[in-house]
């Protein structure tokens, strides 16, 4: 053996944070083995001290063509270097010595030039227990790692450019690479504590199972790419929902040699989701509260006690009168799984922080409990308290009492909770003013005047053929109009035109009527002519000893937003991933490809230089050169795509003459032009002064017309000419904070009578998931990104880009650009 070296800490292995579980009892446990070692392709072994195989995984057996039980006891020496005894300088009767992890050379018939790396494990009493052996062929490794290392660079540089946080993996999850944003993402700074570990370590622990999962049938199945949501952790310990997608990494399309995963942070978008869901079910519930409220007070306050304790997963609730500076107990509820509390048992510790610092709400949580416990054990022994909340009920300034809420969680107060606290708070004042009041009434004939100028939501009470019996407050406020103008009108006064279906709208009033629930959206229109979502939510109901329908709506224009932003966020998260797919479909396949050419024509004058007449010679270079070129013109615009896409391209626009710098990408492309017998005409005229990204416009214009000559056919004419243009319009544009229709915009145009584009190719010209390239007239090559990058720094700049073309008659691409104010 040679070059053996020491490893005094662990490192990255084949098996990610191996060393972190050696010596607790667990490492070589069947689930560990099977779930892990088996599933990985690299060869590993565990070898007690004597030198017996007693594991051996499926790789590794199918390598030296058996199954894993063949193995089992057998000498390693035999069965894997085809030795009669231990060969030289074992990494094993090394670790007997040293008891660290030892890295070693070897050679021998069966993995010829390999390297061997044995791992020390131990048993809980620290007694040695042997080996585990991992042995990589090095003419593996060396196809994997060897190369062109500016191939190399330049794919790494491209992942590290995807827009969404991303990781490269092998085939065992050891990570690879991690892109910066990664980085950004998860809070760590330092790369190399990333670099070597397992991708699973970021998943947080209750979605591990379903990460394997997926990677595993990724790396063992048929699917290349899998998605899914998944809790992803970040330093701190804190963990957040993320979109991940998993894309298999492939080696002349057929090989696989990693997995990419990317990662796009969705919590915003979920929680948005999640409170839109979860005020429109309390929502729900507190109305059908309200309508089973009886004419006997304090029953209707046990009930608005109950649903609040349930709506906030509590433990228990109670509703406290405050007389005298003392708390005492009206209403309460207990969750099944406190039947032998009683909520005033602490209802005491809420009113003496209510006293001390007076406030609508007081969240007590655990530390701050922690003089209580002292006092009574059993409130966290017993019963697992770990915050309390005080909830003040009032009419107007003066303070009625306390709903003390328990939660064996640590509870946090959001601003959604507060405001369905307040709406319980305001119904308990309202219920607790009639308390002893000798009220005499059939159920649900309730002064409605005073609970419906209470509610925020609209309430109507309508007869059974739609005509508005009384309206509340609420209902004014909400479209604009006088009680008196609602009250005797049709609900066809408020209903959106071409909205909804009055007929169906009748049904469910009759259907409601006769006892049946009725819930749905309905668009209503105000007084001002703004039309507005609502959900409605039918019930019958009685009025003054009249049987009616009580409908109760909800303006949803805020939950709308949401859903429509919710399908934005989808719409771009399908575009990214499209993109990101195509992205590093272009890294796999078409930045690859050039290199194939390229390093043929390199071993070839390597190899015969000596042999080859300089004529030849000048050809292989020339066509190095050409290939190193149309690389290096690839890798750029892809760079800067992913630049534009992370907002790594800074905006600077500034004002300069238009005509002025055609005329300085005209000398630059002359050359080009001049070749192939084509005439560029530049006829916009001077004084026209444009305010843009100088470069980008710059960009634009040399891409454009470096296209137009290249799809040119010889002795023809390029003509560039331009035109005052409408602004676009700011609500459609992707950069509409820059697009202004006080200033003035110029169309720039540049025409060919070349070969034109086909028909099927047009929609595709400018997206990168439909990225389509053409050889020039001349077989001039080309990246297929030149127009991509073209429309993402026009509309960076607040233009647009339009292409117009006729097969065999050639094509014209133009775009806006602002105007000097």
């Amino acid at each position: 053996m040679q070059h053996q070296s020491e490893e005094k800490n662990s490192e990255s292995m084949i098996i990610p944070n191996l060393a972190d579980s050696v010596g607790q009892g667990i490492l070589l446990s069947n689930e560990t083995w099977e779930h892990v070692f088996d599933a990985s392709p690299g060869y590993i072994a565990f070898i007690s001290p004597d030198f017996k195989i007693q594991r051996i995984n499926k790789a590794l057996a199918a390598f030296l063509g058996g199954s894993p039980s063949q193995y089992i006891g057998k000498p390693c020496y035999e069965v894997m270097h085809q030795s009669t005894s231990p060969v030289t300088d074992c990494p094993l009767m090394k670790i007997n010595g040293e008891k660290s992890i030892q890295t070693s050379i070897v050679e021998d018939k069966n993995f010829g030039k390999a390297l061997v790396k044995a791992i020390p494990l131990y048993a809980a009493d620290g007694s040695f227990t042997g080996c585990l052996h991992m042995v990589e062929p090095v003419d593996e490794m060396k196809d994997i790692h060897s190369g062109n290392m500016d191939k190399e660079r330049a794919m790494y540089s491209l992942v590290n450019a995807i827009p969404d946080p991303s990781l490269l993996c092998d085939l065992s999850g050891s990570i690879l690479m991690a892109s910066a944003g990664f980085l950004d993402m998860t809070g760590i700074l330092d790369s190399e504590a990333v670099n070597g570990s397992n991708y699973i370590s970021f998943f947080a622990h209750e979605d591990i199972d379903r990460a394997l999962l997926g990677f595993n049938t990724l790396t063992y199945g048929t699917q290349e790419k899998l998605s899914g949501q998944f809790m992803v952790r970040k330093a701190g310990r804190e963990a957040f929902r993320c979109e991940v997608t998993m894309s298999l990494v492939k080696q002349n399309n057929v090989s696989i040699s990693g997995v990419l995963l990317t990662f796009r942070d969705i919590s915003n978008q979920v929680a948005l989701q999640e409170s839109a869901n979860k005020n429109h079910i309390r929502l729900s519930r507190f109305n059908k509260t309200f309508l089973g409220f009886t004419s006997e007070p304090s029953m209707n306050i046990n009930r608005l006690v109950s649903l609040l304790g349930e709506m906030l997963g509590a433990s228990a609730c109670s509703f406290n009168k405050i007389s005298n500076g003392a708390s005492i107990p009206f209403a309460s509820w207990q969750s099944p799984f406190m039947k032998d509390f009683t909520p005033d048992q602490v209802s005491n510790i809420a009113l003496d922080q209510f006293n001390s610092n007076p406030d609508d709400f007081i969240l007590l949580p655990k530390p701050q409990l922690a003089p209580h416990y002292q006092v009574n054990p059993q409130l966290i022994d017993k019963y697992g308290i770990r915050t309390i909340l005080g909830i003040t009920v009032k009419s107007g300034q003066t303070i009625l009492g306390q709903i003390v809420v328990v939660f064996t969680f640590n509870f946090q107060l959001k601003g959604d909770d507060k405001e369905f606290c307040s709406m319980i708070s305001s119904a308990m004042a309202l219920e607790n003013s009639r308390v002893g009041l000798n009220v005499k009434s059939e159920v649900n004939d309730l002064n409605y005047r005073e609970l419906f100028d209470f509610f925020t939501d609209s309430i109507y009470i309508l007869a059974p053929d739609g005509v508005f019996i009384d309206v509340n407050t609420g209902a004014t406020r909400m479209y604009g109009y006088n009680r008196e103008d609602m009250i005797g009108s049709n609900i066809e006064m408020l209903s959106a035109p071409e909205k909804n279906d009055h007929e169906a709208t009748f049904q469910s009033i009759i259907k409601a009527f006769n006892g049946e629930t009725q819930e749905f959206e309905w668009w209503g229109i105000r007084k001002n002519g703004e039309v507005f979502p609502k959900d409605i939510v039918l019930n019958r109901g009685r009025y003054f000893g009249r049987d009616v329908v009580i409908a109760i709506g909800r303006d949803i224009s805020e939950r709308k937003q949401v859903e429509e932003q919710l399908l934005g966020y989808n719409m771009e998260l399908r575009e990214i991933n499209q993109s990101k797919d195509k992205f590093f479909s272009i890294l796999a396949h078409d930045l690859k490809n050039p290199f194939g050419g390229l390093l043929g024509f390199i071993d070839l004058l390597y190899e015969d230089i000596d042999e080859l007449s300089t004529d030849q010679v000048k050809e292989y270079l020339q066509n190095i050169r050409t290939a190193s070129y149309h690389t290096y013109s690839l890798l750029e615009n892809l760079l800067e795509w992913s630049r534009i896409q992370t907002g790594k391209v800074q905006f600077r626009p500034s004002k300069f003459d238009l005509k002025e710098e055609i005329e300085s990408v005209v000398m630059v492309l002359d050359v080009n032009a001049v070749r192939k017998n084509i005439k560029l005409l530049n006829l916009v005229p001077a004084g026209i002064e444009a305010e843009a990204d100088r470069n980008m416009i710059h960009s634009v214009i040399q891409n454009l017309a470096t296209n137009a000559i290249k799809f040119s056919n010889s002795n023809s004419t390029v003509t560039i000419k331009g035109k005052y243009a409408l602004p676009p319009e700011p609500g459609n544009h992707k950069n509409a904070e820059v697009v202004s229709k006080a200033r003035k915009w110029y169309e720039l145009s540049i025409t060919d009578t070349g070969i034109g584009i086909p028909d099927d190719i047009m929609p595709k010209l400018f997206k990168l998931d439909g990225q389509f390239s053409m050889a020039g007239t001349a077989n001039e090559p080309g990246t297929g990104l030149g127009l991509i990058l073209c429309k993402e720094m026009v509309e960076k700049n607040g233009g647009k880009i339009r292409v117009e073309s006729v097969p065999g008659n050639g094509s014209t691409f133009s775009f806006t650009l602002p105007l000097s104010e």
